[in-house]
């Protein structure tokens, strides 16, 4: 028992600490809060019809029942009809559709004689989360016309296959490496930038600096510059490990990459020195950034 006084103690100093500082106090309380309502404005919505682009090459009765129930299915919304699959294929990459449904030639004739078919899905894998749910709403949906078809033509089965406009498939490798390069390229300078900052005025070195023969200005761009270099290195080993050890593949042109890369990297870093401004210490700074 003779722990539980200094513990207590201890236990009470930190809680008045905490309730001493009310921009740490208002971050805890309110970070979740935030994070609650962002999920919910984004995921909380019904979910909407999906645009789609159909390929029909079999034209034939059969196949254009199959349109009818994806139509009817409510999760997609047909936006075109396209003559081929490279038309369709086009319409996904310019991003007019999250997906296209390809039924194959003598689709018709191959329920009539009770023999197995299939229909591809052709993908937008950028989008992984939304192609999953076609891909899914796809199945379901021709699950139910086989369902009801059977009835008519007898036994048969269609099997839903999935392509991506960036190859067969696209590996989980693919996925992930657009997701850490947003990640590395938001949080890391920004919280960099942020906690340096505050750690200097922590130290009391940042008024030595202040003093120095130098300009406010050239301080900030000082900060600036050295910050956006080692995070430019980052990207730049990330993604050569990426490219050169996964195997990951760069579609699209690398200028436009490196510029957008850039832009956010200057955005981060800019936010990054907005809450160095206003934190009183690391803590602050450091739950400010990740937040």
């Amino acid at each position: 028992m003779s722990g539980v006084g200094p513990l207590t103690a201890l236990v009470a100093k930190d809680v008045k600490q905490l309730l001493r500082d009310p921009r740490s106090l208002t971050m805890v309380l309110l970070m979740p809060l935030a994070v609650m309502a962002m999920f919910v404005s984004g995921y909380g919505e019904e979910r909407s019809e999906v645009p789609i682009v159909v390929v029909n090459l079999d034209r034939g009765s059969i196949s254009w029942q199959l349109v009818e129930s994806l139509r009817s299915s409510g999760s997609f919304k047909i936006v075109a009809y396209a003559a081929t699959v490279e038309e369709g294929t086009e319409l996904v990459r310019k991003g007019a559709a999250y997906a296209a449904v390809v039924i194959p030639e003598g689709f018709s004739d191959s329920i009539l004689s009770g023999r197995s078919t299939r229909i591809v899905t052709v993908l937008d894998a950028a989008y992984a989360t939304i192609s999953e749910l076609v891909w899914q709403s796809a199945v379901i949906a021709t699950q139910i016309f086989m369902k009801r078809a059977s009835e008519l033509y007898g036994t048969f089965y269609i099997d839903v296959e999935r392509q991506t406009v960036y190859g067969p498939k696209v590996s989980s490798v693919d996925s992930f490496t657009s997701v850490i390069m947003g990640v590395l390229l938001h949080l890391v300078p920004m919280s960099l930038i942020a906690v340096s900052i505050a750690r200097e005025r922590e130290r009391k070195t940042f008024e030595q600096l202040i003093m120095a023969p130098v300009s406010s200005w050239h301080i900030v761009f000082g900060k600036f510059i050295a910050y956006a270099l080692v995070t430019v290195a980052d990207m730049v080993v990330t993604m050569a490990f990426a490219v050169y050890a996964l195997g990951v593949q760069v579609r699209g042109p690398l200028p436009a990459l490196l510029a957008v890369s850039l832009l956010m990297l200057l955005c981060s870093l800019s936010v990054g020195l907005l809450i160095s401004a206003v934190s009183r210490n690391q803590l602050q700074a450091y739950q400010a950034a990740i937040f």
